[in-house]
């Protein structure tokens, strides 16, 4: 009892010491109002027709109003509750006190058992791997579920086993809104579709539970570009040189349209290859330099088409990934001798 009038005078205000002239509303109690787990609703037991005060209040701090409203005099002793879903975990408990006209609250407030509204955690990113055709496979584990503080309270619902998610990813050309890219899944990874065009950011959300607050996590992918001069022809036993720029690209978004800004990409590894009829080789490697350019000189192999790749950069911590690039192949011949006068 003491506890209840605590908690009223703290909810009337500083300083809002009174002698209660109405009895407390009792048998307070929270339910959802549908399967649907949209609207919780809050009922109570009282003597006489009065107005009500409803109060949603921090367990722990019943001076911490989350909401309040009035429910009139000639009213059912129900009222549905403002959205609760979005509220940042903890737990919370109704009060209900009886009001006079002023609004001045009359009575000892009757209190709800305590319910907590905790979210679904967020996943865990693992592994970010883009792939050579484009697509990019990304993999991710369950978050570490927050205590349940008030454990068979009336408004738990059985969870989902195993959670699912929602793989989610942003457009190259537009802003920071995410796209589900799929349906939810119950599986702890996913393959983003070549179609998507780097560089964009990743994401991977747990399907809510019944509070909707839920777990997000998010991770960018750097798209790559690589330019290479490849001669046409190369003396035989002479040098093949091939010089170029590797450049990583991000995005600047405001509400509207991204722009691709290009950045050097300082310390890019890079590889030489060459077609020997049924795959691409490694002839030589190298990193780009400060400023993103780099040079190849190996002796030459022969005549064969070439091309410079940028092997794709997983993520890591504190690392991001950057996409798989390769050149165009380029046909590079040997270099016929020149006739001498009078030879």
């Amino acid at each position: 009892m003491l506890g209840n009038l605590v908690a009223v005078l703290a909810l009337a205000g500083p300083g809002a010491l009174f002698a209660p002239v109405e009895p407390a509303p009792g048998d307070v109690t929270v339910a959802w109002a549908s399967p649907a787990y949209e609207v919780v609703v809050v009922t109570w037991t009282e003597i006489g027709d009065v107005r009500n005060r409803v109060d949603v209040v921090r367990a722990d701090d019943p001076t911490e109003l989350v909401s309040t409203l009035t429910v009139e005099a000639g009213r059912p002793n129900t009222s549905g509750l403002p959205d609760l879903r979005q509220l940042p975990a903890g737990d919370l408990r109704v009060a209900v006190s009886v009001i006079d006209e002023n609004g001045a609250v009359v009575s000892e407030a009757g209190l709800s058992p305590v319910f907590d509204v905790s979210g679904m955690p967020a996943p865990v990113i693992t592994s970010v791997v883009p792939r050579e055709d484009g697509t990019l496979l990304y993999s991710w584990r369950a978050g570490e579920a927050a205590v349940d503080t008030s454990p068979g309270d009336p408004l738990d619902v059985p969870a989902a086993d195993p959670p699912r998610y929602w793989p989610m990813a942003t457009w190259a050309t537009f802003s920071l809104y995410f796209d589900l890219v799929t349906e939810p899944i119950a599986e702890t990874s996913f393959v983003l579709p070549a179609d998507r065009a780097k560089p964009y950011w990743i994401a991977v959300r747990t399907v809510p539970n019944e509070w909707t607050a839920t777990g997000f996590v998010a991770t960018f992918v750097h798209g790559t570009k690589v330019t290479a001069t490849v001669p046409k022809t190369v003396a035989a036993g002479g040098y093949l040189t091939v010089t170029g720029k590797s450049v990583n690209t991000t995005r600047a978004c405001d509400l509207g349209p991204c722009a691709i800004i290009e950045n050097d990409d300082t310390g890019r590894l890079l590889r030489l290859q060459s077609w020997n009829g049924t795959a691409w080789q490694t002839v030589a490697a190298t990193f780009a330099r400060g400023d993103g350019r780099f040079t190849f000189r190996p002796r030459f192999p022969g005549p064969r088409q070439y091309r410079v790749v940028a092997p794709a950069v997983e993520w890591s911590e504190g690392r991001d990934a950057m996409a798989y690039f390769a050149t165009p192949p380029a046909m590079v011949r040997t270099m016929l001798p020149v006739a001498r006068a009078g030879g």
